[in-house]
């Protein structure tokens, strides 16, 4: 896990099969979430897929987390 940042909690969740990053907001504004912060999770990984609204998600360089909100994210 990692420590809040910008109001923001992310941590990770894997096994042998698959990994998850989970992303709680607790902002009234949306937050710029730079990923570059998660590169050792990440992989290399650049795409992800929201498994709350089934939408691909980019990986890299900065990423927009809607205000209050919390994001699960299934990484190959």
């Amino acid at each position: 896990h990692y420590a809040p940042n910008l109001g923001v909690y992310s941590y990770f969740r894997y096994t042998d099969n698959g990994k998850v990053m989970v992303i709680l907001n607790k902002n009234k504004e949306a937050v710029q979430l730079d990923m570059k912060r998660y590169h050792e999770m990440l992989n290399g990984n650049q795409i992800g897929k929201d498994i709350i609204s089934g939408e691909n998600i980019k990986l890299f360089d900065k990423m927009e987390v809607p205000a209050k909100s919390a994001m699960i994210i299934e990484v190959d």
